[in-house]
């Protein structure tokens, strides 16, 4: 199952301008790691998130700034949550007297979207770009890797689109055309410049990935400078001008050298890890197979036969997909 299929769960992008419940559950990135649970990370490992009561309780022991012992306010922040959720009416005045977490002066939680009943939200910094240290026991920042290893897979659609949304609102404090710091609104997703009236909306970049055939063999490449290591398929992003086809023609040659025809649509599959619309093609060689690799874009291109790729099964990604489909003869 690739990342957006999460079927019989239901993700709804609706945006909504909510005040979070206790309940609800919260994303607090530091860069590209998620605050989170990975639980048992054997055959059947799990993430977990936490919650508004757990987030607001956590920092209300630790304080925003202030130094000491986080062992110590650990113990005392789970302590204080386990008297607290004893008195639910205690518990109900908390919240519903304004005493939230939005009401604090460091940081506030910003509504992103649903998958059933469940709410996500955003925790972001109300100045700054320094962010509160949440020290809730068994939680703690986990890389993206780990999320798209470790997850289930609502909880992985979550992630890439709050680290997106994350991303966005973090790089989009000011107005591109006045510099006036922007507000969000309070009717869309969509950050509006009081001053000039200019609209920000969230960035999606579009991106190809194709899987060039040469009869049984498929061409497949290593990034020269990324994080992840895996083989993967020719890509690149849309430019200015240009259909999503004449891009998977040109992002072919300029890597490997490579021409290209018969450039047919796969599928499509939101990457929010990388802020990324991804289109899936298939296309095959046209002429020569001689491969020139691009070494600034590249480590490695080469073709590689169908009974030689033995790739990780996870379908998380597109690009696993559409390799999983060659090897088994359905692309």
């Amino acid at each position: 199952m690739m990342i957006q299929d999460i079927s019989p769960k239901i993700f709804h992008n609706e945006f909504h301008n909510l005040a979070p419940r206790p309940q609800d559950f919260v994303l607090a990135f530091n860069g590209r790691r998620l605050y989170s649970k990975i639980e048992d990370r054997g055959e059947a490992p799990s993430v977990s998130l936490p919650t508004v009561n757990q987030i607001e309780q956590s920092l209300e022991q630790v304080g925003p700034g202030e130094a000491g012992d986080v062992e110590q306010a650990t113990a005392e922040a789970t302590q204080h949550a386990a008297e607290v959720s004893h008195d639910e009416n205690g518990l109900r005045d908390h919240y519903e007297s304004g005493n939230t977490a939005n009401d604090r002066q460091d940081y506030e939680l910003v509504f992103l979207f649903e998958v059933d009943s469940d709410r996500y939200f955003l925790m972001l910094p109300k100045t700054g770009f320094e962010d509160p240290s949440p020290a809730i026991p068994g939680f703690a920042f986990e890389s993206w890797i780990s999320i798209r290893a470790f997850a289930q897979q609502d909880i992985k659609l979550v992630a890439a689109t709050g680290l997106q949304l994350n991303k966005w609102y973090r790089t989009n404090r000011f107005c591109g055309a006045c510099a006036t710091p922007l507000e969000r609104s309070t009717k869309e997703r969509m950050l509006l410049c009081p001053n000039c009236g200019n609209h920000v909306y969230p960035r999606i970049n579009p991106a190809v990935i194709v899987a060039v055939r040469n009869g049984d063999k498929l061409l497949m490449t290593r990034y020269a400078a990324a994080e992840y290591k895996q083989r993967a398929l020719v890509a690149g992003f849309c430019e200015i001008g240009e259909t999503a086809e004449q891009t998977v023609a040109r992002e072919v040659m300029e890597e490997t050298g490579i021409r290209v025809k018969n450039v047919t649509y796969y599928a499509s599959q939101p990457w929010g890890f990388a802020s990324d619309l991804l289109l899936g093609y298939v296309a095959d060689l046209d002429g020569s197979d001689c491969i020139t690799v691009d070494k600034n874009e590249l480590s490695i291109a080469e073709w590689v036969p169908r009974e030689q790729i033995f790739e990780d099964p996870d379908n998380t990604s597109l690009t696993r997909q559409m390799v999983i489909d060659f090897k088994e003869g359905r692309l």
